[in-house]
């Protein structure tokens, strides 16, 4: 998350391949909001990303996870903020259903909920995928004058579980409206990787 795009190499794709557990905290959010000896006890670290948004948990075979980044001459490229997931929205829109995925794209504005704050999937921003409501395809960016970063995840495991135990401000009683926060595909990492990297090829 540290890594800092080059202008010179844009656009560019990382695929990332998770090999420990984290909670992974929005660039707004402190550390102080989590309960580090619950992490310990749990096995998970604690890091923070560049990029917006609640909280995320990632481990090895629990998402899919992409990053996209574009320079400011990119076709792709808009001044809204708002707008600028959307192109990717589509690209993933198509993989999935090449996967046999039906998803919803949210266009803005942002739809945000009384966990969102806390947990990235317990909202809707632009450019991101639901199934019947629950979240599949979360988007989360960083901007600056000639550069956009997307950071993509789909999940292919979701248990909110561990987000109730370690973030201070949830507790058990949410566990319920967390787990339908969020979608999960059913298909292994590296097909929706390639499926998902075809279909950027052809934009």
């Amino acid at each position: 998350h540290g890594r800092e795009p080059d202008a010179e190499r844009t656009p560019e794709v990382l695929v990332a391949d998770v090999t420990d557990s984290a909670v992974v905290l929005g660039s707004s959010q402190s550390p102080d909001g989590v309960d580090l000896e619950a992490c310990n006890g749990l096995g998970l670290s604690l890091v923070k990303r560049r990029t917006g948004g609640g909280s995320v948990l990632v481990g090895p075979n629990m998402q899919c996870w992409v990053d996209v980044t574009i320079g400011r001459t990119d076709p792709h490229w808009t001044d809204d903020v708002g707008e600028s997931p959307m192109w990717l929205g589509l690209v993933w829109q198509r993989a999935l259903a090449g996967l046999g995925v039906a998803t919803e794209l949210h266009h803005p504005p942002m739809v945000t909920s009384r966990l969102s704050n806390l947990v990235c999937f317990a909202g809707r921003g632009p450019g991101e995928l639901s199934i019947g409501g629950s979240k599949v395809m979360g988007v989360s960016q960083r901007r600056s004058s000639g550069l956009a970063r997307f950071q993509c995840l789909v999940p292919t495991r979701w248990d909110p579980g561990p987000l109730v135990e370690v973030l201070t401000g949830l507790g058990d009683d949410d566990m319920a409206e967390l787990s339908a926060t969020a979608a999960v595909v059913d298909v292994e990492a590296s097909r929706l990787e390639a499926v998902f990297l075809d279909h950027l090829a052809e934009v």
